[in-house]
């Protein structure tokens, strides 16, 4: 019952083979891991949990086409990915949760240094049509945290959803930010709504 379980991905521009827009070779995930009864842990370059069960299911774009959400989502604080990390996840019953702690000093966090190690919690709830998310994470500032929340209901016709972020960036400026959002089928597609804004709350 016991798997080893792996993941590498490269970004590069198919026409030459150069680099697409990054510095790292691994641009993507870079890891390795086990899994079992016990959960998996893994270990490498991943996406954090806040972003997984968090901040990504309350976007209803995700990180698919130009319009996702992403600054309203992160607070411009915390990051999709982290390296140099020890990651577990467990799920059962509907209920998941994922923890994530990085080397300090790896992963400059959006706004400051990396001054301590990186951390990212996410719990995530799915029954039927209701889908909830909790995520934490500090990228790794001795003063940036970002805290959101994100709730989603699926009636059929439509599923509407609400997110909720907050948190301070590396100069202890208070931020905030929300967003309402729906989604529905149409015509073998779906239609796709936000409305979301983020604000500084230190700022006048």
């Amino acid at each position: 019952g016991l798997k080893a379980v792996f993941q590498i991905e490269h970004r590069l521009n198919p026409a030459d083979g150069s680099l697409s827009a990054a510095t790292r070779f691994w641009d993507g995930k870079a890891l390795v891991g086990l899994e079992g009864s016990f959960g998996r842990f893994w270990m490498g370059r991943d996406e954090n949990p806040a972003y997984t069960y968090s901040q990504s299911p309350g976007d209803p774009w995700g990180t698919d086409t130009v319009v996702a959400n992403g600054t309203i989502m992160n607070g411009g604080i915390g990051a999709t990915r982290y390296s140099n990390t020890l990651n577990y996840r467990i799920a059962a019953s509907g209920l998941t949760f994922a923890a994530q702690l990085g080397e300090a000093g790896k992963n400059a966090p959006a706004a400051g240094t990396a001054e301590k190690r990186t951390l990212s919690l996410g719990v995530a709830y799915g029954a039927g049509p209701l889908t909830l998310g909790l995520g934490y994470e500090n990228p790794g500032d001795a003063d940036d945290i970002w805290t959101t929340l994100n709730a989603s209901y699926n009636f059929g016709m439509v599923k509407l959803g609400a997110f909720y972020g907050t948190g301070k960036d590396g100069l202890a400026k208070k931020r905030q930010s929300y967003l309402l959002s729906a989604t529905a089928p149409i015509a073998g597609g779906e239609l796709r709504l936000s409305l979301g804004q983020l604000k500084n709350k230190d700022t006048a």
